[in-house]
């Protein structure tokens, strides 16, 4: 009995010493990224901002419910992505974003002549091959 009381204190000391940490790291971490955020260029802040706004546009796509909404959002977010690695000096990653968006419009309109093509997606994979290989630094 003695001992499971000493186990339970001895729990709970530990549960607080973990939160305590946990609480200290993300102090130190907002402190880092706070002092860090505002030390950059304000090209670079807008970059950023540009990349924050496309990951959660990424992640809210996956809650629509239709497969155009998907397609749109992930077109929205590639755009917003370009123009983050267009603003970073990045052109192979612009590059590629903007041979999603164009693969993304045609999949949202594949029901139309010129994008029902078969081999497609083999298309789309061999120019973001040729755009990684001829933009590469």
């Amino acid at each position: 009995m003695i001992i499971d009381m000493l186990r339970r204190k001895y729990f709970c000391v530990l549960l607080y010493i973990r939160k305590a940490v946990f609480f200290m790291n993300l102090i130190s971490f907002l402190a880092k990224f706070i002092g860090e955020f505002f030390a950059m260029s304000p090209s670079k802040i807008i970059s950023e901002l540009f990349g924050i706004g496309a990951v959660i546009i990424s992640f809210f796509s996956y809650q629509m419910k239709t497969r155009n909404g998907i397609l749109f959002s992930q077109t929205a977010a590639s755009g917003l992505f370009s123009l983050h690695f267009i603003i970073l000096g990045a052109p192979t990653l612009a590059l590629q974003n903007v041979i999603l968006i164009m693969r993304n419009l045609s999949y949202a309109n594949r029901d139309k002549k010129p994008f029902s093509f078969k081999f497609l997606p083999l298309v789309f994979c061999l120019l973001l091959a040729v755009s990684a290989v001829l933009t590469w630094e």
